[in-house]
């Protein structure tokens, strides 16, 4: 099971992260971290993909549609299925880059990444065109209005889902 974390979380003004991580989206944006994985492209794709394919990705993602299914993700409920995909929040090859993280053990870092926080269902043209970029960065590759992105209500939601994955997946290991 993945881990939980419960947080009382700043409703207004820049949002002291754990360790200072800071940043703006809309109202909070989380910045990119700095690379301190010790791995080159290849190296993260392929802790990526091993995160992606952990059975705490997998349950979750039947959790995920449980939840969908019971209303809990408004709007997505009267979707079909392959309308929407389970997207990381903070995308598992940025994970995989914070500092710290490649120092868990490798069941610890698929729990973490797969974490109720830092998963939900998203639009699949939204998450095909998200890719592995934050929610800040975004809409710098698909400006907000268009056909393939959230609206800007839509998108600063997110990114408040990202600050709370953030903080949420940041308080397991220490970042410098």
């Amino acid at each position: 099971m993945a881990p939980s974390v419960e947080r009382e979380l700043p409703t207004e003004g820049p949002a002291a992260l754990p360790y200072g991580l800071t940043g703006y989206c809309g109202t909070f944006i989380t910045d990119l971290f700095p690379d301190d994985s010790g791995l080159d492209a290849e190296g993260v794709a392929k802790e990526a993909r091993r995160i992606r394919g952990h059975t705490s990705f997998r349950d979750r993602s039947k959790a995920i549609v449980s939840e969908v299914n019971a209303g809990k993700w408004a709007g997505y409920e009267d979707l079909r299925r392959e309308e929407w995909q389970v997207d990381h929040i903070v995308a598992a090859s940025r994970m995989v880059k914070l500092p710290g993280f490649m120092e868990l053990d490798p069941v610890t870092r698929a729990r973490i990444a797969n974490m109720n926080e830092n998963t939900r269902p998203l639009h699949q043209p939204w998450n095909s065109s998200k890719q592995d970029l934050s929610y800040a960065q975004w809409p710098t590759r698909s400006p907000t209005g268009s056909r393939d992105a959230p609206t800007r209500a839509e998108w600063e939601q997110l990114c408040e889902e990202e600050r709370r994955a953030t903080i949420a997946g940041s308080s397991y290991f220490r970042v410098r």
